[in-house]
């Protein structure tokens, strides 16, 4: 009787061999394309259930998707478990730099302005009443500069 070999089995098993060329590769490149393409399509963030499907079409499990999220840089999991594209807020993030410093140069140049007019206003009425309003009115002004209004 001759010794049962287990690496000839492995190589001549007919099963092992049709499980193996059924078992599916998916392409990691083509997974993070549809997920930034899911993401585009749905504003930015989109539950977990539409990119599973989608990695199951591309033959991807949904531990490969998730470990694919994990690498993605421009991807996050938010607490809720929404997957969010995080290109797209830093993007929206400069822009509200770009226009909080537009308003604020404009709000800067509109405070200098009426300070000046105000000025213009106290040099020309000498009374009291006039100059303490006109220091109240300031001092409101340097309040508004130093707020986000």
């Amino acid at each position: 009787m001759s010794e049962f070999n287990y690496k000839d089995f492995l190589k001549n098993s007919s099963f092992l061999n049709e499980a193996e060329e059924t078992e599916e590769k998916f392409s990691v490149d083509k997974l993070e394309d549809k997920v930034k393409a899911i993401l585009k399509k749905e504003g930015g963030a989109v539950g977990v259930k539409p990119l599973v499907d989608a990695a199951k079409e591309l033959g991807a499990s949904k531990k490969d998707l998730m470990d694919v999220l994990e690498k993605m840089k421009s991807v996050e999991t938010h607490k809720d478990g929404d997957i969010i594209d995080t290109d797209g807020l830093k993007e929206e993030e400069n822009l509200e730099e770009a226009e909080e410093s537009s308003l604020s140069k404009e709000k800067k140049m509109v405070m200098k302005l009426l300070l000046d007019k105000m000025q213009e206003i106290e040099n020309a009425n000498p009374e009291e009443l006039t100059r303490n309003f006109l220091t109240k009115l300031k001092f409101m002004i340097d309040d508004l500069m130093m707020s986000d209004f």
